[in-house]
């Protein structure tokens, strides 16, 4: 498989049968099928990641590194099984962050658990014994495992200082150092790291296997965010990328003979009889569940994970490390309430910020105060039933794109619930109208009369705008403020569309057009995919089309995503509060210091208060409230983790 591109691309192959240029024969099966850990009462016939059984002979249980990384052996005793984990390095990564666009962030770490510890050091061994009889004189030459060093010399060099002991002795105790103390080693895609293990006492292979003496072992994929999502989706999209017909575009080398024909492939692992990879269908990172009380809609259920432990954020700069003065965390209970404590030392240190903020009560907020609120929240203990009329509101008027666009993007419903409610009340035609920066002046220079952007800052800032239906181009927008009329404002989005977010969901114009052309390389008919009208070229005709619910519905989705795959918001409430109001976690500073709870930045401080009571609000009355006009019944939505 060639490439032809200036950016090198990320090394892979596959985890068994990796073989060069023949196919592979690797005899094995798939196991129990993939699912996220949600907590079901069927959770013990799926795995958590990709589970192979091979047949019980030399040659045929090998297993290779995906990609290239640091190897650590971790030891039965704290984990259920011998295992490897691959933390991928950094020039992998960010190889692989060259894929664009994409809805998930990359592999972070891959874990191959269930090996055979004795085969496995056997592997190892060989591996730096092959390594150091083929280095030649330059390092950087030499197989990255043998850079790696122990105290301050590197593996070649303790190896070479061996004296009297063979070069198998040393190498052999270099190894089983490594294993006893889970020191790192590094790996190369491609290396054969590991042999898979006897089935765990009472594991029986699938029908569909009838391996005389099997073994098997299971990939575990995890992003940035500790998400275990499906390895097959990785597998198919690294394919996409390997055999993408514009070779500019191809980021993934893959170094396996696979056998492609067309969009599918010969390779035991990957042929119809196991994971079936067909590049043209789509594979989900997270696969549908179907609830018994309703046996036909799929949902899509994300794991609270680590999310239920007790975090908050810390921001490092120039070495000085800030940490929040809360934390919070969702419950890995029926409630999967948001929930906040003070962090220990939090309080001291927000009263030298002069900020007053308190948890335990959700009363109205008064500048220089905080509040965060009580939680969890239910209807018995929290004073803002407005908020059930609220999220009720938002819920009866888009419940539908709501729970179309989450389940399709698989984002949490309730997150976007939260959003809308905050950013308009549920109001499609509301505005908002930001102050304009130097750059937007820049921008703006020679373009547009000074009168025109001296009527605009009359009005700047301005929230909760109408804009009407039709527009009257002629009119004020606010005619007791500026003279400044519809028009004019469009005329100023059509050259900086970054200060006005119109719609239900407020976004950007010109971050809405940012996320919209991403989209349209991985659908490329987006108004016939989405139900919606064709995306205007023009910025001050897509701020007319963010005025419909449905189209702005889809823009946050997306940007929500976006923020979510950068390695940003993590899935996290107040991080993906952040991303979305101020386009950053980064805090501001305020006569040097960061002036709330949190530690993230939003325009305004109290924005993560009002959206973890609208979320919690959300799971109350998905929960319990079915008394409601509209029950909230989410296609999309968090639950409690194995």
């Amino acid at each position: 498989m060639s490439t032809n591109n200036s950016v090198k691309p990320a090394v892979m192959a596959l985890p068994v049968g990796h073989t060069t240029p023949m196919v592979s024969t690797v005899q094995l099966c798939i196991g129990k099928p993939f699912r996220q850990p949600i907590n079901q009462p069927d959770s013990d016939q799926y795995s958590q990641g990709l589970e192979i059984w091979l047949l019980d002979s030399p040659g045929n249980i090998g297993l290779f590194a995906m990609l290239g990384g640091t190897l650590t052996i971790i030891k039965s005793g704290t984990n259920p099984y011998n295992a490897i984990k691959i933390a991928v390095d950094t020039v992998s990564l960010t190889r692989l962050n060259n894929i664009q666009p994409r809805l998930e962030p990359h592999i972070k770490t891959i874990y191959y658990d269930n090996i055979d510890i004795d085969l496995t050091k056997t592997a190892i061994v060989n591996l730096i014994k092959n390594a150091y009889n083929s280095a030649g004189s330059s390092a950087q030459t030499w197989h990255p495992i043998l850079r790696i060093k122990r105290g301050s010399q590197t593996i070649k060099s303790l190896i070479d200082a061996g004296g009297s002991s063979s070069v198998d002795t040393i190498i052999g105790n270099i190894v089983q150092t490594s294993i006893d103390n889970a020191l790192p080693l590094f790996v190369n895609a491609g290396d054969l790291i590991a042999s898979a293990a006897l089935p765990p006492s009472g594991t029986t292979q699938p029908s569909n296997c009838t391996f005389s003496s099997p073994r098997m072992f299971t990939i575990i994929t995890e992003e940035y965010a500790l998400n275990r999502l499906n390895p097959t989706y990785y597998i198919w999209m690294y394919l996409k990328s390997a055999f993408n017909s514009k070779t500019s575009l191809r980021f993934v080398s893959l170094i396996t003979a696979v056998g492609n024909s067309g969009s599918t492939f010969s390779h035991p692992l990957l042929n119809s009889s196991a994971l079936n990879i067909d590049m043209s269908v789509k594979v989900l990172p997270r696969v549908y569940y179907r609830f018994a009380s309703n046996p036909t809609a799929d949902v899509v259920l994300f794991p609270v994970g680590d999310l239920a432990n007790w975090h908050g954020h810390s921001f490092t700069k120039k070495g000085v490390v800030s940490q929040s003065a809360i934390q919070w965390k969702l419950g890995n209970d029926d409630s999967l309430y948001y929930q906040t404590q003070v962090t220990p030392g939090g309080e001291t240190s927000m009263s030298a910020l002069n900020i007053v903020y308190a948890i335990g009560t959700c009363g109205n907020t008064v500048t220089p105060r905080v509040d965060v609120c009580l939680t969890p929240m239910s209807v018995a203990n929290h004073n803002h039933p407005s908020d059930y009329d609220l999220i009720q509101t938002t819920w009866s008027n888009w419940m539908g794109p709501i729970n179309e666009f989450c389940k399709e993007f698989q984002f949490p419903a309730e997150y976007l619930i939260s959003a809308i409610t905050q950013e308009s009340g549920a109001g499609q035609r509301k505005l908002a109208i930001e102050i304009l920066k130097d750059s937007n002046r820049a921008n703006l220079a020679g373009k547009i009369s000074d009168d025109i952007i001296t009527a605009y800052d009359a009005i700047a800032p301005a929230y909760n705008v109408i804009v009407p239906d039709p527009i009257p181009l002629n009119s004020p927008v606010k005619p007791s403020k500026s003279t400044l009329t519809w028009d004019q404002l469009l005329q100023i989005i059509n050259i900086d569309s970054s200060r006005t977010s119109p719609g239900l969901v407020q976004t950007l114009v010109g971050t809405a057009r940012g996320s919209l052309n991403n989209l349209s390389s991985l659908y490329p008919d987006i108004p016939g995919f989405f139900n919606v009208d064709p995306i205007p070229t023009s910025d001050r005709d897509l701020f007319e089309w963010l005025l419909v619910g449905r189209q702005s519905l889809l823009a946050a989705v997306v940007y929500h995503k976006q923020n979510y795959v950068s390695h940003k918001s993590a899935l996290d409430l107040p991080l993906v509060d952040a991303c979305y109001n101020a386009g950053s976690l980064n805090p501001v500073k305020v006569i040097g210091k960061y002036p709330n709870p949190w530690l993230v930045r939003y325009s305004d401080v109290h924005y993560p208060l009002f959206t973890s009571r609208y979320y919690n609000a959300t799971k109350d009355d998905e929960d319990t409230n079915s008394s409601n006009p509209q029950p909230i019944v989410l296609t999309s939505q968090f639950w409690k983790s194995l």
